[in-house]
């Protein structure tokens, strides 16, 4: 069994087994060669497997021990608040859904489905937290206040609104269709066939000359209620009245993309001088709270289909539940903000 250090580098092990056998991986100049490398490499892997991921795992649960000790007041309020969401769409759907489908309510259909992937979506956003992937966890917000904004638009313009944003996925498996049809093969599977392909055509036409061309376009679900051609997710935005959350939006799309901003801008990290590679309990704060504040928004819009003295409790209560768990978050985040200064100071 090989000696692991402290540092688990495991590159120097592979050079190791590599001049034991007398392989110069500068110099592999023929298949043997090449095959007896990739068999060293494939020995040296092998060999350090089972310690490597021992260090590796007590590593990271050493870590979430140090990240709980700061964070986990917030992070034990957002779970429970997650919770809460969770069992608020179980009782409807239990209660309220029965009759929803009778009633063929569309309207209602789309929100508890929006208010579901919301909650599912919520627990990524947690996982990620507890495991010190801010930056993870805010893309994944991003993901969440897009569907409380398509939520509470929905709820804003009823019911035609709901079945234009229904039948939409229709357009979207139009669009699809001609770069799977291409590539399908290719990568193992099997193509449409062109029954198939018309059926799904002749849909997509059908409702194009039932709602205007602008309807194929992205965000074309939403034009009547815009009253508008062509359309932004930040026209819907606006629409609803979370404009004023736009600059958390663009700073979430940071690291979904491969743009240079997500590359040099982390929130897990102290400077732009350091290069973040995983886990970190820095930058917690912002995704935190944002969560409870998009999955509070969402819990009303849900709420609200069905007005009664018990569900105006629960957004009244979820209201104290929020503020707590932001505040929370953001003493937190000051206190490091002073720990850094202090720091600095010193050097």
């Amino acid at each position: 069994m090989a000696v692991i250090p402290p540092s688990i580098q495991f590159l120097p092990i592979l050079w190791e087994q590599f001049k034991k056998q007398g392989i110069d991986p500068d110099n592999l100049s023929n298949e043997e060669t090449i095959e007896r490398a990739v068999q060293a490499g494939v020995t040296a892997i092998e060999s350090i497997k089972e310690p490597v991921l021992g260090c590796v795992q007590a590593d990271t649960w050493g870590f979430r021990e140090r990240l709980f000790a700061r964070w986990g007041e917030p992070l034990y309020d957002l779970e429970f608040f997650i919770a809460l969401s969770v069992e608020i769409g179980l009782e409807w759907h239990e209660i309220y859904r029965p009759r929803a489908a009778k009633d063929n309510d569309i309207l209602f259909d789309v929100i508890h489905r929006l208010h579901a992937r919301g909650c599912a979506i919520s627990q990524e956003i947690l996982l990620l937290l507890t495991g010190g992937f801010s930056d993870g966890a805010l893309a994944r917000w991003r993901s969440l206040h897009e569907v409380l904004v398509t939520a509470r638009f929905i709820f804003k313009h009823g019911r035609e609104t709901a079945e234009r944003y229904y039948l939409y996925q229709y357009i979207e498996s139009s669009k699809a269709l001609q770069k799977y049809q291409e590539f399908a093969e290719l990568l193992g599977y099997t193509p449409f066939s062109l029954e198939e392909e018309n059926r799904i055509e002749t849909i997509q036409n059908d409702l194009v000359n039932q709602y205007g061309s602008g309807y194929k376009d992205q965000y074309g679900w939403s034009l009547f209620a815009l009253g508008k051609k062509g359309a932004k997710f930040s026209d819907i935005e606006n629409d609803v009245g979370f404009d004023y959350i736009r600059p958390y939006y663009k700073m979430a799309s940071n690291p979904v993309h491969g743009d240079p901003k997500g590359i040099y801008w982390s929130m897990g990290v102290e400077s732009d001088k350091s290069i973040s590679a995983g886990m970190s309990n820095l930058g917690l704060a912002n995704p935190g709270f944002l969560t409870a504040e998009s999955l509070g928004f969402l819990n009303e819009v849900l709420l609200d289909l069905r007005p009664n003295g018990k569900n105006q409790i629960l957004k009244s209560a979820q209201e104290k539940i929020i503020e707590d768990i932001s505040k929370k978050f953001m003493e937190i985040h000051h206190v490091i903000i002073e720990e850094e200064k202090q720091k600095n100071q010193e050097t």
